[in-house]
């Protein structure tokens, strides 16, 4: 690979992030979010804060301010050939989300949802229709 190809890659930008925290909660949790409603995450306001390039850890820090944004002070990185390995990154992602036996399964999921569109979309779609007939 010449010198120009090299300069090319290491001049393409890619995602990072920085995860503050996760919390489940319940879909009538989600439907009273509002402005001003304050969610507690499941991490203390002191904890190490993991980065993650295409959805790889690759590192930690901690949260500061620059200027009028919020950044990441990097405490400690992974070798050299694991963030390589991130960045080219087409196997599994390894952020540790909530695995699919947390939650409902896909009927399931499909069944609220139905429900809830139900109860609350359904006279506005069948009076638009009713509309669109006269």
């Amino acid at each position: 690979m010449s010198n120009p190809d090299l300069q090319s890659i290491l001049a393409l930008e890619v995602p990072l992030i920085v995860r503050l925290g996760d919390r489940r909660m319940s879909v009538n949790e989600v439907l009273d979010l509002a402005p001003g409603r304050i969610v507690e995450l499941d991490k203390s306001s002191e904890a190490m804060l993991e980065v993650y390039v295409n959805n790889r850890r690759i590192g930690e820090g901690t949260a500061l301010k620059v200027g009028e944004n919020f950044g990441v002070n990097i405490v400690s990185v992974e070798a050299l050939h694991e963030r390589i390995e991130a960045l080219g990154s087409s196997g599994p992602a390894r952020v540790s989300l909530p695995s699919a036996d947390d939650g409902p399964s896909d009927a399931e999921a499909e069944a609220m949802a139905a429900a809830f569109l139900g109860e609350t979309g359904g006279d506005d779609a069948a009076s638009e229709s009713e509309d669109a007939e006269s």
